[in-house]
Formats: structure tokens, sequence, C-alpha cells
């Protein structure tokens, strides 16, 4: 009997095609990129997915928000972590106190997790619309356009995408509670729940 697989799975394995075409693209990138003082003396894929916006989650992950917002000599508020939703870096620190792993494997894995799943509830939205090959196709184009490899960097991106996309099923499916409820942990995972 020959293996056919389903619906999900060939979701899952176009969006795990895609996260390795951006890792290919983002380990080409970081062989040229030269080492300075913000990379230290080797550029490698880990350090590029826990880089920029990251650092602000892993701030929030070991110190928290800071209490008063740092002002410059004028007055002016600096940037602080708290322009920074709390929701994934809130999950990350949970992840690394359950598992004792090292936190810069546990965002961008928690990141590349959310992604798959989102790619998985978006293709049940469309799919229920627009039929299983067009909401494929979708999912592929979502998942391979160029910001795309914020889906395995330890950004909100994919946690956002993950509830709203289930947000999205919940609604369909007039599941009122659920969809109330995602729509509260969209609020604290990125400035998208309002619209």
């Amino acid at each position: 009997m020959r293996w056919r697989p389903g619906f999900v799975t060939i979701v899952l394995l176009a969006y795990a095609a895609c996260r390795l075409v951006s890792a290919a693209i983002l380990v080409s990138v970081g062989a040229s990129q030269e080492p300075t003082g913000w990379t230290g003396p080797e550029v490698t894929y880990l350090w590029e997915v826990n880089q920029w916006d990251a650092q602000w989650y892993r701030q929030i992950m070991d110190t928290g928000y800071p209490s008063t917002l740092p002002v410059d000599a004028a007055g002016t508020v600096q940037q602080n972590a708290w322009a920074f939703y709390p929701l994934y870096p809130f999950l990350a620190k949970a992840l690394v106190a359950v598992t004792s792993a090292d936190p810069v494997l546990v965002t961008s894995t928690l990141s590349l997790v959310l992604g798959a799943a989102a790619a998985v509830l978006l293709a049940a939205v469309l799919r229920r619309r627009i039929g299983p090959v067009s909401a494929l196709l979708v999912v592929v184009v979502w998942a391979s356009m160029p910001a795309s490899p914020v889906l395995q960097v330890a950004y909100s991106e994919s946690l956002a995408m993950v509830l709203l996309a289930g947000f999205l099923l919940a609604v369909e499916t007039r599941r009122w509670l659920g969809a109330a409820a995602l729509a509260l942990l969209t609020g604290v995972a990125r400035p998208i729940a309002a619209p």
C-alpha cells in the first residue's frame, strides 16, 4: 500500500520547504556578513534569527519591562521594551523554564512551530472557501513572500498569524467564545487586535 499524504501533511511539507529556502538565504547572507562588535567572531544562523527585535523580546524574557520609561536629557522617551507586546516573550520564557533549553534555540523554534500551525489554520480557513489546491497555493505564497523569514526568527509574527487564522476559523465556524479568547490573546501579541 502506498502512502498518500493528507492535506495537512502537504501544507506542512510546503511550509517546511519554504522555511528551508529562507534558512539557506539567511545562512548565505550571514556568510557574507563581516564580524562586528554586534556579531562576535562568527555570524551563525542562530545569531541571525535572534537579532534586532528579538533582542527586545529576550530582554523582556530576562528582566521584564522597565518600571519607568527611559528618557534622554531632553526628556524624550528612548527605545525600550514597552514597544513589544508580552505574549511571545512570556510563552518563550515558559518554554525555557519547562525545557531548560537555550533561549536562543527556544525562541526561533517557537516561531518556526507557530508558523507551521498558522499555515495549517490558514489552509483550513481557505480550503472551506476556495478548495484545497488554491488554499495550498495561498499558503505557499504567504510562506515564501519576501518578509517570510520572520516566520523562523524570534519575532511575534508567527504567533500573531496563528492567533489571527485561529480567530478567523472560530468566527467562520461560529465558535464565538473561542473567537473572543483568540482576539484577546491577539491583543497581547501584536498591534493587530483592534482592526
